[in-house]
């Protein structure tokens, strides 16, 4: 499937679930790597906001975020919002299952967005 077949006329958030990994694996690797939202950006699209969860490479979560000259990929681990002890408790499968049931980032995620806890990168912007 190619990337124009992946985006086929929809806009980000119609393209994207939240609990990707049930898509086919190119399509995970491919939001993952920020490809269809570049190229939405790319061809002009509307500022937009996406968010989603994966545990393609490592439990983690997703927010790709263009606000119309700059393309930000936003990722957090699961795991890092734990101690050890946190996470020989389970907690860290407890907020992944909550976010999975709510189809949208628990609040300690959202802070730890908030509060620069998660990797930001700049993976296309306008000249």
């Amino acid at each position: 499937m190619t990337l124009d077949e992946m985006i086929d006329g929809r806009d980000a958030e119609e393209m994207t679930v939240f609990d990707i990994d049930w898509e086919d694996e190119e399509f995970v690797i491919a939001c993952i790597a920020g490809a269809p939202y570049k190229q939405l950006a790319q061809e002009g699209a509307k500022p937009f906001e996406v968010d989603f969860m994966s545990f393609q490479d490592a439990r983690s979560y997703y927010r790709y975020s263009w606000n119309g000259t700059k393309l930000e990929r936003i990722v957090l681990e699961n795991g890092d919002l734990f101690d050890d002890e946190d996470l020989d408790d389970g907690k860290d499968n407890d907020l992944w299952s909550e976010a999975k049931d709510l189809e949208s980032f628990p609040d300690v995620v959202e802070e730890a967005f908030k509060n620069g806890e998660a990797s930001i990168e700049v993976i296309w912007q306008t000249e």
